[in-house]
């Protein structure tokens, strides 16, 4: 059984060198930053899992595009992601089946 894949998203409203990264004009935030897939426990649940901090001091982080976060043993990078409609592709993004 595969484990329930969770995902940590970041809305990023910041500067970075010449390009602006805020919310458009209806409020729809289209630059995210996606840490992700973290591969819980196949026997894992979820509502428990949703509640745990995956990653340390999980609220207070400021991630960048690159920055990296080691998750269970395994290494994860924040990837900057453009979101072109109402919601993002999980599975495009991580390029697998989530």
């Amino acid at each position: 059984m595969v484990g329930v894949v969770l995902l940590s998203l970041f809305a990023v409203q910041c500067k970075a060198g010449t390009e602006e990264f805020a919310p458009r004009s209806d409020g729809f935030i289209t630059d995210w930053l996606v840490l992700a897939p973290i591969q819980l426990a196949a026997d894992a649940d979820g509502a428990e899992a949703i509640v745990k901090n995956q990653i340390p001091d999980e609220g207070l982080v400021k991630p960048k595009a690159g920055d990296k976060v080691t998750v269970s043993g395994k290494e994860f990078a924040w990837k900057k992601v453009k979101a072109t409609d109402y919601f993002l592709d999980l599975n495009a993004i991580c390029n697998t089946q989530t």
